[in-house]
């Protein structure tokens, strides 16, 4: 199995006094030595010259397709949208992300298109749409890629981005409606239904969640009760009444749009801890994934929420799980400090053989597949793209926006041997 053996020796190797990267070293320990920093800040700039340095010059061995872009001030946000434009041929296509920042006094949604031509692959700047608050969330419509939702500490509103005349549509082109109704808890979460056009949930400071159809009007809308404050809200991919919700109070909840005054499901998925994420699975429709920041994740079956199916124990706090929509048994999550980890869970109580053993990480297991690291701060965001399959964005604290798709040799647990001489070494000695 080369993907664990090639990941441990991309992450763990040893760097020699003829390594590039060796005088960078040997300043940070004279500064120490002259006390112009203290040791611990020498470690975190070590640690970032060798992360930086070791992706530079492994990058085309992990990943197929990579390519970044600065934007003026982080984002929390990354969002591939639903539409998907071909080009020329087979291989090249161009599709729309966006993307949350702040320039020239104005918080902006930035569209920004990923080209992929025969000359590699590269992001392109669209449109700046102008937002009168911070934007906190994002969400396209599945069924009509042009229309977005989102979020910001003082409203929610739905808007139409492109000018085509189109009688399937509920908004006019170019159009922003803010939705009616309380306060929103921040504008951090929203989700349209993927069965129902135009059907639209989101949460209120009050804990409340609201469900609009605008196929009945924007007006028309449902209130639900909730326990507690919501961290994250999603439809159910395959049921087309059914959502739930990540509290803050360490429950998961689902309901049933058709009954307001009750949930169906109200279980302890983190106690004492919130739940941060959750993700339906896209194909096995009593299959959830959680997240929290008591570092761990669960599986759970909705038909037995007394205990988990599975768990992880990663080393730090988990604030986003996702289920891929193209692949039923591979989930990615961000791990605080880390970045995103890919799992395949099919690969569950496998035993970890030869070079596997070598890695030395406690959060290793069988079905870890994958880690892109933060590759210079923490990843706030990710998203996987719904038409490519293994192609993810994701956006950093350092204002680096990123699209990257895993080599195919790892994912797919290829029998490539790849040199230590071509592999570039990692670690300071």
């Amino acid at each position: 199995m080369i993907r664990k053996s090639l990941m441990t020796r991309y992450l763990h190797g040893a760097i020699s006094k003829e390594h590039p990267t060796y005088i960078i070293y040997k300043i940070l320990r004279i500064t120490v030595k002259f006390k112009r920093m203290e040791i611990p800040e020498v470690g975190i700039e070590i640690e970032s010259v060798r992360r930086n340095f070791t992706w530079t010059q492994n990058a085309h061995l992990i990943y197929d397709e990579l390519a970044d872009i600065l934007v003026p001030a982080p984002s929390d946000i990354f969002q591939w949208s639903t539409a998907y434009v071909m080009l020329n041929s087979p291989d090249s296509a161009q599709q729309e992300c966006v993307v949350t920042t702040f320039t020239e006094g104005d918080n902006v949604l930035r569209f920004l298109n990923y080209c992929k031509t025969d000359n590699g692959v590269r992001f392109e700047r669209q449109l700046d749409f102008p937002v009168d608050d911070y934007v906190n969330c994002v969400k396209y419509m599945p069924q009509q890629g042009s229309i977005l939702a989102f979020g910001t500490p003082a409203f929610y509103a739905v808007l139409r981005k492109d000018g085509d005349n189109d009688v399937r549509s509920f908004i006019a082109p170019h159009q922003m409606v803010k939705l009616p109704g309380e306060q929103p808890a921040e504008g951090r979460t929203l989700s349209w239904n993927a069965i129902k056009a135009g059907l639209l949930l989101t949460v209120n400071l009050n804990g409340k969640i609201n469900s609009f159809d605008f196929a009945a009007g924007a007006e028309s809308s449902q209130t639900y009760e909730s326990t507690s404050m919501t961290n994250e809200i999603h439809w159910h991919p395959k049921k087309e009444h059914i959502f739930g919700a990540a509290l803050k109070n360490g429950h998961l909840c689902i309901w049933d749009g058709r009954v307001s005054d009750t949930t169906i499901h109200n279980f302890p998925a983190h106690v004492d801890n919130e739940v941060t994420s959750f993700s339906f699975n896209s194909y096995s429709e009593n299959l959830l994934a959680t997240g929290s920041n008591e570092k761990l994740i669960c599986f759970w079956d909705l038909r037995k929420t007394y205990r988990p199916l599975h768990t992880y124990y990663p080393e730090h706090s988990v604030t986003k799980v996702m289920w891929s929509p193209l692949n039923e048994v591979m989930i990615a999550s961000i791990i605080e400090e880390v970045g995103v980890a890919v799992y395949d869970v099919s690969k569950i109580g496998e035993e970890l053989v030869g070079e596997d053993c070598d890695y030395d990480d406690e959060d290793v297991v069988s079905e870890s597949l994958f880690v892109h690291y933060a590759r210079r701060d923490n990843i706030l965001d990710f998203d996987w793209n719904p038409h490519v399959p293994w192609l993810i964005g994701s956006a950093e604290n350092s204002s680096l926006v990123v699209a990257w798709k895993p080599a195919k040799h790892i994912v797919e647990d290829e029998d490539v041997e790849i040199s230590d001489e071509e592999l570039e070494p990692a670690d300071f000695e």
